[in-house]
């Protein structure tokens, strides 16, 4: 009789440890899901949209301020700390 209780016991252990196991790979599956979803949902109003890619026009990018921003850029050189 003791011996067949350690091995339900065993059994028991292994099957709760499996558990442990499926439950976190259904977590991280149920997460990746969830993110494709949302991917899904953006991609589909994108579509929706009807823009080509690279067409910003229209969602409210503003091509006027980028252009009006200076395009030279200056490199500030500050002397070094002697000790």
């Amino acid at each position: 009789m003791q011996k067949e209780k350690t091995k339900l016991g065993s059994t028991n252990t292994d099957l709760q440890n499996e558990v442990i196991l499926l439950s976190f790979k259904l977590d991280s599956k149920t997460k990746t899901i969830r993110m494709l979803n949302s991917g899904f949902d953006t991609l589909d109003e994108i579509l929706l949209v009807g823009k080509n890619a690279g067409n910003v026009k229209g969602i409210g990018f503003n091509y006027k301020n980028l252009n009006k921003q200076e395009k030279t850029h200056v490199t500030k050189f500050v002397p070094s700390k002697t000790k």
